[in-house]
């Protein structure tokens, strides 16, 4: 036998059974399914404030302004509180209360409103004059707090402060 004649022979059979001819198979029996996909995303708040600066108090009204923002990953409705503050005779409904350095206890009045009026206390959560807000989900929303302090008050010279705990439910 020839060697051409043994390769055209040959050949066929070795690549058959090396599986490179696929031969047709009969109909494959199946079973399938379905998978449910899910995914829950749980709204996720952050929130940041500006310092509230009063310029010097010399006994007459001042004024002055700061912001809260609040952003949230989704739309939601949030409401934002603000507590009463440190001063030991503070309300959250206002007054609130700045106290100075001096060991003395000397402190000094003022308010927080929601309003460029100043007629809305601006509360904590268990008030009743806290803020509701709309986020979008994409900016964040700032919201002014308007701050007050009140005129004819008699505090000695020195420098004032408090720090307000800002609450955001979602």
């Amino acid at each position: 036998m020839k060697l051409s004649n043994f390769v055209k022979l040959a050949l066929p059979s070795a690549v058959l059974a090396l599986g490179l001819i696929s031969t047709p198979a009969s109909a494959a029996t199946t079973a399938s399914t379905s998978m449910q996909v899910s995914a829950q995303v749980q709204t996720s708040c952050s929130v940041s404030a500006t310092s509230l600066t009063f310029s010097a108090y010399t006994g007459t009204v001042l004024q002055a302004t700061s912001s809260i923002t609040v952003s949230c990953n989704t739309n939601d409705t949030v409401t934002i509180g603000l507590s009463k503050g440190q001063g030991d005779l503070a309300s959250a409904n206002n007054p609130r209360v700045m106290t100075g350095t001096s060991p003395m206890g000397d402190y000094l009045n003022y308010s927080l409103y929601s309003d460029n009026a100043y007629s809305i206390p601006w509360t904590d959560l268990s008030g009743t004059n806290y803020v509701t807000a709309t986020v979008d989900g994409e900016a964040p929303s700032p919201l002014p707090v308007y701050g007050r302090i009140a005129g004819g008050q008699n505090s000695p010279a020195d420098t004032y402060t408090d720090s307000i705990t800002v609450t955001v439910s979602y």
